[in-house]
């Protein structure tokens, strides 16, 4: 499976953010075993919908690499664009996976 996770998560995990930074240790653990990030798709993201450009950037760049899904607490940034999950969801679904 091939996630993004966005910038939030990542700063729960660098601040410390209670409650949100258990499950984003989980997941970044989940992630250092293969590569999740591109550097690719600022122009895409200047061209889109999405009102704001750091999430349209990350939303490009989980596309253009076949993310299977993208991790973020601000799940409505994202409008109703699919494979859009919470950490907690994300985990629930890799669990229901592995059974």
């Amino acid at each position: 499976m091939k996630l993004f996770l966005d910038t939030n998560v990542i700063l729960d995990i660098a601040l410390d953010r209670k409650p949100f930074v258990d499950h984003a240790i989980l997941l970044w653990r989940l992630a250092e075993q293969k590569k999740i990030m591109d550097e690719d798709g600022f122009r895409e993201a200047l061209n889109s919908d999405m009102a704001d450009f750091e999430d349209a950037v990350q939303y490009v760049i989980a596309l253009r690499n076949n993310c299977d899904a993208l991790i973020t607490r601000n799940k409505t940034d994202f409008g109703n664009r699919a494979n859009i999950f919470g950490p907690e969801e994300m985990l629930q679904q890799i669990a229901h996976r592995r059974t």
